[in-house]
């Protein structure tokens, strides 16, 4: 981020210290803004999704942190699923009246949308997992399982 970027971000701080109270911070000094800075420099899963997350929750949109009750939790991540479905029947939809533009900005909010829920699961490194299932599917056979599709 440039200084004016920095800049812009510190007054957001400011205009939003109720929103960051909600999620933990009893007070954002300077540091936490160059931490939370250097988080988002480091592209990877792990700080996209938290920011995902961090956007989202400052938009009124993904509270969980507030969340002890198991049923409601479980309720909370059945509708970020649901919402990842939304945006991938979007992005289909963008594909029927070939409208690319459309198909790619769905399929990154299909992206988003996902790294924000991954982001919701305690103790979860995005970045690990992704490995992980990447080396299992490359050790997998053609066609696997006998399905066409």
């Amino acid at each position: 981020m440039n200084k004016e970027e920095i800049k812009e971000f510190e007054k957001w701080i400011d205009d939003h210290k109720s929103v960051l109270d909600r999620i933990g911070r009893k007070e954002t000094t300077n540091k936490d803004i160059i931490s939370f800075i250097h988080i988002i420099e480091e592209n990877t899963l792990n700080n996209i999704a938290r920011e995902c997350w961090f956007t989202s929750n400052r938009n009124g949109f993904s509270p969980h942190e507030n969340i002890d009750n198991i049923l409601e939790y479980k309720y909370y991540l059945s509708t970020k699923i649901a919402l990842i479905h939304s945006e991938a029947s979007e992005m289909l939809e963008a594909i029927r009246i070939n409208d690319f533009d459309n198909m790619v900005e769905e399929g990154i909010d299909v992206i988003i949308r996902t790294l924000e829920y991954l982001s919701c699961l305690k103790d979860v490194d995005i970045d690990k997992q992704l490995k992980k299932k990447m080396n299992k599917n490359n050790k997998r056979t053609f066609m696997h399982g006998g399905k066409l599709l």
